[in-house]
């Protein structure tokens, strides 16, 4: 995929309204030239099976071309990673207010709300709370994973990216950080 132009690759992409400037967040595995045309299709049929398509009609608002308005956002080998990757950009526009109401951005997956916003440091008496450095564990095989020890024990996190979120564990502040 890596010389293959970006219409004909698959993956995680983002539609841009050329009227208000907010986005849409899809996925596909097919080329996005077809899944262009799809929503364009969609559009023109007045047929808003697509959020993108609802968007455009319900606001009478305007698309353009695929190369003005169409952006791979990641382009995606492992078609169970499509998911994953879409509902992390969703949640990241949604988050920057750049994505458009029609699309539901769904519960923010704590996972994601971490790797989009990270929590502020911890405060005890109006003092930063000083945590031990976290140190990244490589097991076979592969996996990563981040480790913080502190006093109260050992808490292990995998990966806060796409590729492991679906394997994760929801987890909350109180696993990282101890005061």
């Amino acid at each position: 995929m890596a010389n293959t132009p970006p219409h004909n690759k698959w993956g995680t992409y983002q539609l841009t309204c050329n009227t208000c400037h907010l986005s849409y967040v899809g996925q596909t595995n097919r080329s996005l030239s077809i899944h262009f045309q799809e929503h364009i299709r969609y559009i023109r049929n007045n047929n808003p099976q697509s959020a993108y398509a609802q968007h455009i009609l319900q606001n009478q608002h305007e698309y353009g071309q695929m190369n003005s308005i169409m952006t791979l956002l990641k382009p995606i080998n492992n078609p169970s990673l499509l998911t994953p990757y879409k509902q992390y950009y969703i949640q990241s526009l949604h988050r920057e207010g750049k994505l458009i109401p029609e699309q539901n951005s769904g519960e923010i997956n704590p996972l994601f709300k971490m790797a989009i916003n990270p929590p502020a440091p911890a405060l005890h008496m109006n003092r930063p709370v000083l945590l031990q450095p976290a140190t990244w564990i490589l097991p076979q095989p592969a996996t990563p994973k981040l480790q913080h020890t502190s006093k109260q024990g050992t808490c292990n996190l995998k990966l806060t990216t796409p590729e492991y979120i679906s394997k994760a564990l929801p987890i909350n502040q109180s696993h990282i950080l101890h005061t």
